[in-house]
Parts: C-alpha cells; sequence; structure tokens
C-alpha cells in the first residue's frame, strides 16, 4: 500500500471527536479502513509524541497533510507543553503509554487529550483509575501494539476491563484540569469538573502545571539536605533521595480550599521546627524559611490565579506566634522578612 495515499481517498474517514487526542485519531485511520499502519507512518507519529515537533516532511504530515496537522498538533501542544521554552522535568513529559478509561473507552471508542496530560491518573468522569495494561495478558499497550478496535496484541478489547476507583485526590486533580479555561475536553468531561476547582477565577492548564512546579521548589528547600542556591532550574537537579515528583503534599496543597491550605502551610512549619529543632530560635535566622521568602516573589497572583490561596496561607502562617508551635513560649514570632 502508499504510504502517501491521502486520507479522502480512504472509504472510511474517522471524524475528530471534541477532545480526541491527534494521535488517537491518526491510530484509527488505517485500521477503519482495513489496513496495518505502514511503520514510516507509526515511527512519525511516534516520533511527534516523543519530541511534541511537527515538521512538513514527516510521513504522518506527508499522509495527512501538513496545514490539516498543524492546527491540531498546536492546539494539544498549548496546553500539554507549555514550558516548551524551558528544560521540561521528567514529570512534563506526555505519557510514554497510552491511557485509557475502560468506562469511556466503552462509549466513544477514542483516546482523549487529557489522559495524555502529565500526572493524571484519573478519569473525571467515572473516577476510575486510568489504565495502561491489558487485563487479558496482562502487557502493558504501547501505540505500536494497539489494534483496530482499541484492542491489544492479545486480542482482547480494552473496553472489556475492571475498572478500579480512583483516589480522591487523583480524581480531584483530574477535574481541576478538566475545568481550566484552555481544557480540551468534551462538554460531558467539562460538565463533570464543574465544582472542583478551589477558586472562582478562570485560570489554564498551565496555572496548575506552575503551581505545582513551585509547590515541588519549595518542598525541595525545605527538605533537601544539599543547599547550593537556587537557580532557574533547580527543582530538576537530580539528587539522591530528593523528590523529583510532585506527590500528595503538592496536589494537597494546590487543590485544598483556603481552609485546607492555612492547616497544611502550619503543619509544614510544625514540622520543619520539630524535624530541624529550631522551635526556641528566631525564625528569621534560618536560611531555608529565608529561601521560602524569596521563592514567593516568583509565583505571581496576576499572572497565575491559582496562587493567592496558596501565597495568602503562607503568609497568615508566618505571622502567627510560634508559628503555632504550641509549647514554643521562647520562640520568637516567625518571619521570613530579610534583614
Amino acid at each position: 500500500m502508499n504510504h502517501h495515499v491521502a486520507p479522502e481517498t480512504f472509504p472510511i474517514r474517522p471524524v475528530l471527536r471534541e477532545g480526541e487526542s491527534l494521535g488517537g485519531w491518526c491510530w484509527q485511520l488505517y485500521p477503519a479502513n482495513g489496513h496495518q499502519i505502514p511503520s514510516a507512518t507509526r515511527s512519525a507519529l511516534l516520533l511527534i509524541r516523543a519530541t511534541r515537533i511537527l515538521k512538513a516532511d514527516n510521513a504522518l504530515s506527508q499522509l495527512m497533510g501538513f496545514e490539516r496537522l498543524k492546527p491540531l498538533h498546536e492546539r494539544e501542544n498549548s496546553i500539554i507543553d507549555p514550558w516548551s521554552g524551558q528544560q521540561a522535568p521528567g514529570w512534563y513529559a506526555w505519557s510514554k503509554r497510552p491511557r485509557f478509561c475502560i468506562q469511556c473507552a466503552a462509549v466513544c471508542e477514542c483516546h482523549l487529550v487529557y489522559w495524555d496530560l502529565p500526572l493524571v491518573s484519573a478519569c473525571a468522569v467515572h473516577g476510575c483509575l486510568l489504565t495502561t495494561r491489558c487485563h487479558s495478558c496482562r502487557r502493558y499497550w504501547s501505540w505500536p501494539t494497539l489494534k483496530r478496535g482499541w484492542r491489544c496484541v492479545c486480542g482482547a478489547r480494552i473496553a472489556e476491563g475492571i475498572d478500579q476507583k480512583a483516589p480522591d485526590l487523583e480524581l480531584r486533580f483530574s477535574k481541576i484540569l478538566c475545568a481550566a479555561a484552555d481544557a480540551l475536553v468534551s462538554p460531558s468531561v467539562k460538565s463533570a469538573a464543574v465544582g472542583s476547582s478551589p477558586i472562582d477565577a478562570a485560570y489554564q492548564t498551565r496555572d496548575v502545571y506552575e503551581t505545582l512546579w513551585w509547590l515541588l521548589k519549595v518542598r525541595r528547600v525545605l527538605t533537601d539536605k544539599v543547599q547550593g542556591g537556587i537557580s532557574k532550574y533547580w527543582p530538576m537537579v537530580k539528587r539522591r533521595g530528593a523528590r523529583m515528583v510532585p506527590g500528595s503534599w503538592e496536589k494537597a496543597s494546590l487543590m485544598g480550599f483556603p481552609d485546607t491550605i492555612n492547616r497544611k502551610a502550619q503543619q509544614t512549619l510544625r514540622w520543619f521546627s520539630k524535624e530541624f529543632k529550631t522551635t526556641p530560635v528566631d525564625l528569621r535566622s534560618l536560611e531555608r524559611l529565608r529561601d521560602v521568602e524569596r521563592l514567593m516573589h516568583e509565583l505571581s497572583v496576576e499572572r497565575n490565579p491559582m496562587a493567592g490561596s496558596i501565597l495568602n496561607a503562607i503568609e497568615r502562617a508566618r505571622r502567627e506566634p510560634y508559628a503555632g508551635i504550641s509549647g514554643g513560649v521562647d520562640a520568637i514570632q516567625p518571619s521570613f522578612e530579610s534583614h
């Protein structure tokens, strides 16, 4: 078969559904017409997913038409890779394996954009974990081995699997991303995400990830045993035992409502004082807390609506006598102000 046959010549041309990923849509074209995906086209699509770059001479561009693919690619890239001008941390890369919600796969039989988003592990509609492996043969799926009708290489359909309930934290994180103003999701997904955001203002997908990245920096400042100054790309520097991926602390701080965020800020100060035995000391003299103060200037409320409640909670916690630590009668009121 000619690798560069225009899709208009195929009897069946799948329609790109709202919220469907470009990769998933392209993957259906050949199978829908009874053909295996040519190796050159398969490699071209995998290269685009790995590098996030679409070129006119790419085999996929020659097949589908560069001008047709370009706006679709840019549409996804705008939310999946908003940090393209920077050295992106490992957790910000596109998923290397296709992820699916079993219940969505049974209904829409397509692959959705938001399943590709970094750190997303739950379906915002059905509340189940996204799955990456076959329920029958237990192999991990890969784009090269997926068969027509979204089947594993063993022949089992993805939609026939058994779903697993997602933890509340993971489910809420997915909903917050789907509620973003620029989220590429269908009306049903957007409806399921309504009311999940801890803020009333509109925000972008990049605001969510920027805040998580900033919270990771705060965590690293407080917990890393090696302190060598803070550079622009500092959180991505690998150190033995250092956290490299945002976890439950970062997500809970991001997604919490004001009272939750206030409590998290106080708990963090108490932990810091207990861990480093600094309760009866003037907190203004502690270098690590001064680093947190400097980090506060990197997150702007004017640019990022997600920042307001977090920065306000830190400000309130630092002004509370003794950092809210009971029994610290000799402690000086905590302050991050430089002198």
